[in-house]
């Protein structure tokens, strides 16, 4: 009878040993599911990352020839002058001074100003985001910022603009009134 007991013993110790293993193969194996599925997400975001960089680099690389065309175009015609050609070149905004954009296209009717394509205007940013472009011949564009369709640059602040604004306002006020000219005085 002990022997049988043993035997019955060592099966059920046998048993659950193989249980233990299935449980811990089980759980290694879902570990496993979850690292793969984190490094195809990491993968996934990796690959992401890189379209969207080369979709960039691909617009930038679209912008620099349009800037080249816009500078050959400009020494092709006579038509401004070297500073402008200069600013054109460099396209990222970097060469156009703070408050400058380059019209990468010409309007020659309509209401929302007169230009040519490598005309540089001074832009204004407006309290509600929108920019106001003055160009050369004293016309006047308004568009939403960015609008790289058809300009690029960069247009003052508007936080800039109400600073500037403060200041001078500030230096009015604090001027003393001065007599009129020639020393008499309204009386």
């Amino acid at each position: 009878e002990q022997s049988g007991l043993f035997c019955l013993a060592a099966a059920s110790q046998a048993a659950c040993q193989v249980r233990e293993w299935s449980l811990l193969a089980g759980a290694m194996a879902f570990m496993q599911a979850v690292r793969v599925r984190r490094i195809n997400r990491e993968r996934a975001h990796r690959e992401q990352l890189q379209m969207q960089e080369q979709a960039q680099e691909s617009i930038d690389r679209r912008h620099r020839l349009d800037a080249q065309s816009l500078l050959a175009s400009a020494g092709a015609c006579g038509g401004g002058s070297k500073e402008a050609a200069r600013n054109t070149s460099s396209y990222d905004g970097q060469a156009l001074g703070e408050g400058q954009v380059i019209a990468l296209h010409g309007r020659k009717c309509g209401q929302n100003g007169l230009f040519s394509r490598g005309e540089i205007g001074e832009a204004t940013q407006q309290e509600n985001g929108n920019v106001v472009i003055i160009w050369p011949n004293g016309s006047m564009s308004q568009t939403t910022w960015p609008n790289l369709a058809w300009y690029h640059g960069r247009p003052r602040l508007y936080t800039d603009v109400v600073s500037e604004m403060g200041d001078l306002f500030s230096w009015v006020v604090s001027e003393e009134p001065s007599t009129s000219a020639g020393g008499a005085t309204a009386g």
